[in-house]
């Protein structure tokens, strides 16, 4: 359709009002971002701005989310940074090495020395050998050289009870049983005691033999004849033993149950004969091969019987032995008696 001068007038005064006001076509006044809201891939952005005569406009813009662009490279960071070693210059020299394998040597150079600082008090000077270091007064490190004498040593005393003095025994023993190797021994059966030390941790001389003296033992004594005084309970007496006519190195062993009656009782617990009155004696003169027999004392004797002779087993069933060790099969007449009468048979 074709503009009329009539429309066209419209049109331009409404731009040159707009233009006036300050909201033409070019918007010439300052605009605000009023809001921006999510849209579906991307923001909606609403501009705002206020006209001369007030009037206030606004105007939207979408912004669309944009296309992710490819990856870059991944940096080269740091594996490790170690010391290598001191220049000439005595500046440290260091290995840095990064994470693609590739290396650079780092050199850090040594910084200007600094002020010196004020000298420490430390000790005095001069000594000897085997001096100490005292104080000589309460005044701050005013301090000598002294040669070690009784005075200034701590020595231990036994008797110090004081456990504040600097010579005071720590962890002194006081009983036997505080040593290490302290030693209960076996319960005493003859005195019923527990253990060999007393209350007070000590003995007399008279105690020990006493203790001594109270242990049973067995011993052995050999004797003409057994003793009637001074009878030990805890000996075995030995006395020579008679046999025939001779005294020969064979004794009775006899203990006494009873030392209190007289005469003491005593008990033969054995002697050191050996009887052999029941063994058999050896054959002089056998014949080997020949069978082994007894006489009337049931003494070995040779029976003159070869061994070889011996028949051990018969194997048959029926017939007569003969001299041999065979078996006769033959039959032969045998007589027997019935009732008186004989019969053959």
């Amino acid at each position: 359709m074709a503009l009329t001068p009539k429309k066209v007038y419209a049109i331009l005064k409404k731009y040159t009002d707009n233009s006036v006001a300050g909201g033409g076509t070019i918007k010439g006044k300052n605009c605000v971002i009023n809001s921006i809201t999510s849209i579906t891939g991307g923001h909606r952005v609403e501009f705002q701005w206020t006209l001369d005569n007030g009037t206030v406009q606004t105007q939207t813009m979408d912004v669309m989310d944009g296309v992710d662009g490819t990856d870059g490279d991944d940096g080269v960071g740091i594996a490790s940074i170690d010391f290598k070693e001191k220049d000439t210059d005595g500046n440290n020299v260091y290995t840095v090495t990064y994470t693609d394998s590739n290396t650079d040597e780092i050199v850090c150079p040594i910084g200007p020395k600094g002020d010196d600082g004020a000298d420490g008090v430390g000790i005095p000077s001069g000594g000897t050998a085997n001096q100490i270091l005292r104080k000589k007064s309460s005044t701050d490190y005013d301090t000598e050289w002294v040669d070690p004498s009784a005075s200034s040593q701590i020595q231990s005393d036994w008797s110090q009870s004081d456990n504040t003095k600097v010579d005071f025994i720590k962890n002194k023993p006081t009983k036997l049983s505080d040593f290490s190797n302290d030693v209960n021994f076996i319960t005493n059966t003859v005195n019923n005691l527990t253990n060999y030390y007393l209350t007070s941790e000590t003995y007399t001389q008279a105690q020990v033999n006493a203790l001594i003296g109270s242990i049973t033992t067995i011993a052995f004594e050999l004797v003409n004849t057994l003793p009637t005084t001074d009878i030990k309970t805890n000996v075995i007496y030995l006395v020579p033993k008679t046999v025939g006519t001779s005294t020969t190195n064979i004794y009775d062993e006899y203990i006494c149950v009873d030392a209190t009656t007289t005469p003491a009782k005593w008990e033969l617990i054995g002697d050191t004969t050996i009887d052999l009155s029941g063994k058999a004696d050896k054959v002089s003169g056998a014949i080997s091969g020949n069978l082994a027999g007894l006489d009337a004392n049931g003494n070995l004797t040779d029976s003159t019987v070869v061994a070889s002779k011996v028949i051990q087993k018969v194997t048959t069933a029926t017939g007569l032995l003969k001299d041999d060790g065979t078996v006769d099969t033959n039959t032969y007449q045998k007589e027997i008696t019935i009732s008186n009468k004989k019969v053959i048979v």
